[in-house]
């Protein structure tokens, strides 16, 4: 195959502690030899210095910057991103809507002088569901024969706190995809339900796991390793979990461990809480080749999701799906009652969500009321494959 480009504009870093299907998108693209230029977007100078989330850090930024030495690679991921001076308040300050409308477009600068001086022009763009949207203009603009892609993860029309400026991004962005790539029939419906997808085409195309990786048998990991006699109740995720359940759940609960994995660090009144608390372990993120031994080791797993979630239309994810694998006990509170079908127990409210901790904590193994072999990594590269060759960009 003729050499060819992908640009990938995502809520995500390439070396992160948080894994999505994104990644395995731009892995598949580079492993079939397409060269994949993966930014990072947005990374506003203002929350690198304060941002709980790791993402954003300036630790994490700064090493993705382009310096002018930097040949962009042939057949491999290159992560850049460039830093903004975006501010925070755009939903509520109107004025901060038309700055932050002016410091993108000087993102934007950066970005096209980096393609510009590196002759890269890209044969398909693939936007994710992130600030990524407000850039469809843009892109359209510059490469007005490049077909897009939109890849929705979590769409912009579930968010709970999103300014009206993003919600329009997205709609505008639908309307010029030449594909839009859902995670779920959820995802599909609610833009059904809000007239988006006219004459669109789409395809829903469900995450994936790796299932001979999640099961192969793995070591405790070192941080567990004195821990006797104890339940474990662990969470991995990307989104913060709802501290106060946690807090409430490890009060209740003295002679069992809570294990909370997450790359979103707690407030620092969290931090204190939790640190006068020796039944709560806290992890500010692990990457993706540690989750399987983590898991493995877990006597149940909790999705402790803060009340906003279940407004997103959700279905099975990896944080689901990979416990699922290995048959472990999961609770969950604040996502769909549909879950229910597939014998997750699923939480009502706080009080709840403690009986039913209490019910599982000598359950070792629960058979799923699902086809997991829908989330076989296989088949996504399959079906993604068959996606592109449909843009006939393969």
């Amino acid at each position: 195959m003729e050499s060819k480009t992908v640009i990938i504009a995502s809520y995500h870093n390439w070396q992160t502690k948080r894994k999505g299907g994104i990644h395995v998108i731009a892995e598949l693209l580079a492993n079939i030899g397409f060269n994949v230029l993966f930014w990072s977007v947005s990374r506003p100078l203002i929350r690198a210095f304060f941002s709980r989330d790791e993402r954003l850090k300036y630790k994490n930024v700064k090493n993705l910057i382009p310096k002018n030495k930097i040949i962009f690679s042939k057949s491999k991921v290159e992560n850049i991103a460039f830093f903004s001076f975006e501010l925070i308040g755009e939903r509520k300050i109107p004025l901060v809507k038309y700055y932050n409308e002016l410091a993108r477009r000087l993102v934007w600068r950066s970005f096209i002088n980096y393609i510009n001086e590196r002759n890269i022009y890209p044969d398909l763009i693939i936007i994710e569901s992130s600030e990524a949207v407000y850039y469809y203009k843009y892109f359209k603009e510059a490469f007005k024969d490049v077909k897009i892609l939109y890849r929705v993860s979590d769409p912009i029309l579930g968010w709970e706190r999103v300014s009206s400026s993003m919600i329009n991004a997205e709609k505008e962005l639908i309307k010029i995809s030449d594909m839009i790539l859902a995670c779920n029939k959820e995802t599909i419906d609610n833009y059904i339900l809000n007239n988006l997808l006219n004459n669109k085409k789409y395809k829903i195309l469900e995450n994936c796991v790796d299932f001979e990786f999640i099961k192969k048998e793995r070591l405790k990991p070192k941080i567990l390793m004195d821990i006797k006699n104890k339940n474990i109740f662990t969470y991995i995720g990307a989104k913060e979990p709802d501290w106060r359940l946690i807090i409430y759940l490890a009060y209740f609960f003295t002679d069992d461990i809570f294990l909370i994995i997450c790359p979103i660090e707690p407030p620092f009144y969290v931090k204190r809480r939790i640190l006068r608390m020796k039944n709560i372990i806290y992890i500010p993120g692990i990457y993706y080749e540690e989750v399987p031994s983590f898991v493995q080791h877990s006597d149940a797993i909790i999705v402790p999701y803060p009340i906003g979630i279940k407004k997103m239309p959700l279905d099975l994810h990896q944080k689901l799906i990979l416990p699922m694998i290995l048959e472990k006990p999961i609770i969950a509170i604040n996502i769909s009652d549909k879950f229910e079908t597939y014998k997750l127990y699923i939480a009502k409210d706080y009080n709840d969500f403690l009986i039913k901790l209490n019910e599982v904590r000598n359950i070792k193994r629960v058979k799923y009321d699902v086809d997991l072999s829908n989330f076989k990594r296989e088949r996504f590269e399959a079906e993604f494959k068959n996606i592109i060759r449909d843009l006939n960009i393969i």
